[in-house]
């Protein structure tokens, strides 16, 4: 965002619409649910595959931190490319 920008915000009746919107849309019956697609590619063969373009001192390090929580930084820690991945797959990820 520059500085300056102004940005609207949608008053909290319309926020409160569009939560109950995406309620419908995916209830939360559904939120566990997923099954990843046969032709998804394997998340440690993406990361093992990154590594080879790392710096080779710093993969451990990389590798410790997700480890550490798998919920600790969610995608920004596995990876752009596992996360894409993840994304594509799921048809009610937002786009």
């Amino acid at each position: 965002m520059s500085p300056g920008r102004v940005v609207d915000h949608p008053d909290p009746a319309t926020r409160a619409a569009q939560g109950r919107a995406a309620r419908a849309a995916v209830p939360r019956s559904r939120h566990g649910e997923w099954d990843p697609p046969t032709t998804r590619p394997s998340p440690v063969r993406v990361l093992q595959e990154q590594a080879k373009s790392r710096v080779p001192e710093l993969v451990p390090i990389r590798d410790a931190r997700m480890t550490a929580s798998p919920f600790e930084r969610d995608f920004e820690t596995v990876g752009a490319a596992v996360a894409n991945g993840v994304l594509e797959a799921h048809e009610d990820a937002p786009r």
